[in-house]
């Protein structure tokens, strides 16, 4: 998401200033409500990480980017992001086959056959919801792409996902904490698209016999550093896009976003409690060892980029939204996706209507994907 809450330059400066006080110096992740402490491990095996990038030195402009995107991470609004940009530099996107086409085969590990037109590899950017197979992301898309994600807080996932995924149709688990008391129980189904548990790490590649596996974690999460250039995170939207923002070398326009697909269901508003929240942590433990990781590495590349750096940059990013908000947005309504899901759309101001820019800022994923289906 993008938040847009500031209304002054004063308190968009405090705001900022509390944000990145709490990157730099905490030692702790949030969970629906609490906080927990961040695997110290992490502190001390600090040197074996990858060194953060340096924005300083290159100044080169990368167009090329295979965006892995994450379920109920907040990646649409990524990857309207890497969209917009394609259809602005006339890049080429792969999409998948058949009716499935804003996906890449996700009930399998990525092939490059399950790109729509094989015959146009390498693409200049993948951005569609696929699982992590490296040998052929990297046959499909141009050899100088940077990798890039976005992971969230587990519980948070799986809090917008019992409505999302309408996992709340079995008659025993109406609420969300019905449906925790029953999650130590739940299986993976091979006839579903995604598992009940660590979403993140299953779109990563890793199977679902290895969730409880500690040296197959490990051995995921490694590969993961290593491979990937950025790990957005959800919770530090804002200063995320700027690391992004400098990797690739885009404009503050070009990584502006608005939130797309925002639940508004009141099924979602619902709080876990305590027992519930360690019952989540411990069910999804591949995926929150994956979110602790990459947070840690998030503070760590702030540090190397400049704090006070980062706080002028993440406000220039905010005027930039708030003047397109001015420039293209007539207000909000809602969509019912589902019986239980209502999704927030944005409608557009009536200049808004005739102008490329505001019109692709909120076009929907199939609309836009259609776009690159010659």
């Amino acid at each position: 998401m993008c938040k847009l809450r500031l209304t002054t330059t004063h308190t968009r400066i405090l705001s900022v200033a509390s944000a990145l006080f709490l990157i730099v110096s905490t030692t702790y992740v949030f969970s629906a409500g609490k906080r927990f402490q961040v695997d110290y491990d992490l502190e001390r095996n600090a040197g074996s990480f990858r060194q953060p990038t340096n924005y300083t030195n290159s100044r080169h402009t990368h167009r090329s980017v295979f965006f892995m995107k994450t379920h109920k991470t907040g990646s649409s609004a990524i990857q309207n992001i890497f969209m917009r940009y394609a259809i602005r530099h006339g890049l080429t996107v792969a999409t998948g086959k058949g009716a499935d086409y804003s996906r890449l085969c996700i009930k399998q590990l990525f092939h490059r056959n399950c790109v729509r037109d094989i015959e146009k590899l390498p693409y200049d950017i993948i951005a569609h919801h696929l699982r992590y197979n490296k040998p052929e992301i990297v046959a499909s898309v141009k050899p100088d792409a940077k990798y890039i994600s976005i992971v969230r807080d587990p519980n948070d996932i799986i809090h917008s996902a019992f409505t999302y995924f309408q996992w709340n149709k079995d008659p025993n688990t109406k609420s969300i904490a019905d449906f925790i008391q029953q999650y130590p129980k739940l299986s993976f189904d091979k006839g579903v698209d995604i598992p009940y548990k660590n979403l993140m790490m299953y779109v990563f590649g890793l199977q679902v016999v290895d969730f409880q596996n500690e040296d197959k974690v490990q051995e995921k999460l490694k590969e993961i550093e290593d491979d990937f250039d950025l790990i957005l995170i959800n919770e530090y939207m804002l200063p995320s896009l700027i690391l992004m923002k400098e990797l690739l070398n885009w404009t503050y326009e070009d990584v502006a976003c608005f939130h797309v697909n925002k639940q508004t269901s009141s099924l979602n508003s619902s709080r876990l409690d305590l027992d519930g929240i360690r019952i989540l942590r411990r069910e999804n433990s591949a995926d929150q060892k994956l979110y602790d990781r990459f947070y840690f590495i998030f503070k760590r590349k702030v540090r190397a980029y400049g704090e006070e750096k980062m706080m002028r940059e993440v406000e220039k990013l905010q005027q930039t939204i708030e003047e397109l908000q001015r420039r293209c947005l007539g207000g909000t309504k809602t969509v019912r996706w589902a019986s239980d899901v209502v999704l927030k759309k944005y409608e557009l101001s009536a200049s808004g209507k005739n102008d490329a820019l505001c019109q692709n800022m909120v076009r929907d994923e199939l609309s836009f994907t259609k776009m690159f289906m010659s």
